[in-house]
């Protein structure tokens, strides 16, 4: 996807108590940009349906992990999402690692100049990137590529 140029211009007044009337960056349309380049690049959606199985429990309930982009052994997560969602999809890398379904996980977030201008509770690489250097060596246990992406200053 190199050369290609993912933002070519704010895309989303802001409706937001804290940030009202602000021109921000629309996680969903940028997450609809990559999504079109990862598809035409070869990479598809994969999705696991698993089952409940709690002694003494009944529930109707249909759990499934799933990943934005899978390619041959390597998935991949774009996160434009609240904070806790790039954890998780560290957590969704581990499981479908340990099912020998991927080697390694790419995770794409926003820079934290990119992240200022979108809309509240978003996450970013530096935050990432600065948790799993704290965590040291034992998290995550699955080979993950932390890719940051950024927007042009002005």
């Amino acid at each position: 996807m190199q050369g290609v140029r993912l933002f070519p211009g704010k895309t989303k007044i802001s409706r937001e108590k804290t940030q009202l009337g602000r021109e921000l960056y629309s996680p969903k349309e940028l997450n609809a940009l990559l999504k079109a380049d990862f598809r035409r690049f070869g990479w598809h959606p994969k999705r696991v349906n698993l089952t409940i199985e709690i002694p003494g429990l009944k529930s109707d309930a249909k759990p499934f992990k799933e990943i934005d982009f899978v390619k041959g052994r390597v998935a991949a997560e774009v996160q434009f999402g609240k904070y806790f969602s790039m954890q998780y999809d560290l957590q969704k890398f581990q499981y479908f690692y340990n099912i020998n379904e991927i080697d390694a996980g790419v995770e794409i977030l926003p820079m934290s100049r990119l992240q200022k201008q979108m809309s509240s509770g978003v996450s970013y690489y530096e935050m990432l990137v600065g948790d799993l250097l704290r965590m040291g060596r034992t998290f995550p246990p699955v080979p993950v590529w932390i890719i940051g992406i950024d927007i042009e200053q002005a």
